[in-house]
């Protein structure tokens, strides 16, 4: 039987993320949501929350290939008054 290091070495690396991950996103009493969880928050697609980070507007913390960005600055972001809600979710005034 021949053994697959590279394998291994990935499923070891996916639940040394996994854990790191459960524990960062309750660390500081506040929590942390995915891209896909923070586009589902704000009722916009993955993208939109791509180009905010990537312009600057959010910050992203990387675990493993887990992006996680904090639900308070994310909240923080959208009661700005450059922005308001609507049943379509967020748009840019």
């Amino acid at each position: 039987m021949e053994l697959n290091l590279n394998g291994v070495a990935y499923q070891f690396a996916e639940l040394v993320a996994d854990i790191l991950y459960s524990k960062y996103k309750k660390e500081n009493n506040h929590e942390f949501l995915t891209r896909t969880e923070a586009s589902e928050y704000l009722k916009v697609s993955p993208q939109t929350i791509d180009n905010y980070l990537k312009h600057g507007k959010l910050t992203k913390k990387k675990i493993g290939k887990t992006v996680l960005i904090s639900k308070l600055e994310i909240t923080s972001l959208f009661n700005s008054t450059n922005t308001n809600q609507t049943k379509e979710g967020w748009k840019r005034r």
